[in-house]
């Protein structure tokens, strides 16, 4: 079996195909990066979440191009959360006060709208830990179909955490977490 992953992977790395083995545990985003904010807005925090939540997903309809600029696109005004994986064993990551995203997706010729939110609420977990609750969400009003690789980079010092010398940062329901200390250099 690990032949054969070797050998697809040997074909196909063109795409981005990583051989991976159970000693390879280093973090390689793929640059460059695209830089974002993170949006602090409490409503629509909550609202990207409830979709995340119940599974929104692609609307009927939305496959149609779009020739106008990204921000415009009224689709991106829609409730919905388009398909994407993250590409890394790391789900994510904090290098140097910016938080590491690499995700695949599907496009090559649209409009994509990304966008990191929190709620500006630091909560408690059970270990006494501060967290910050993020939520990626992630639109697509693409109808192309290639296989599209991002590195996605949110500066974590846009964010005011207070006097919080250590903040757990969580995104959406995934399992992994990283610990992240806003007064560091």
């Amino acid at each position: 079996m690990k032949k054969f992953l070797t050998g697809l992977c040997f074909i196909i790395g063109a795409l981005g195909c990583a051989r991976i083995n159970q000693q390879q545990a280093s973090y390689s985003p793929r640059f460059p990066a695209e830089e974002l904010n993170i949006i602090q807005d409490e409503k629509l925090f909550n609202e990207a979440r409830e979709v995340i939540e119940n599974g929104i997903y692609e609307l009927p309809g939305t496959t149609e191009p779009w020739n106008g600029p990204c921000e415009e696109n009224p689709v991106f005004n829609n409730r919905f959360q388009s398909g994407y994986s993250f590409a890394s064993n790391d789900l994510f990551k904090i290098v140097n006060h910016k938080l590491i995203l690499n995700i695949s997706h599907g496009g090559g010729c649209g409009c994509t709208q990304k966008m990191m939110i929190w709620d500006g609420k630091l909560t408690r977990d059970d270990q006494g830990n501060q967290v910050a609750q993020l939520v990626f969400s992630f639109k697509n009003h693409d109808a192309c179909k290639a296989l599209k690789y991002t590195t996605l980079m949110f500066d974590l010092k846009s964010i005011n955490f207070g006097a919080a010398e250590e903040v757990l940062i969580r995104i959406n329901r995934l399992p992994e977490s990283e610990m992240y200390r806003p007064l560091e250099n």
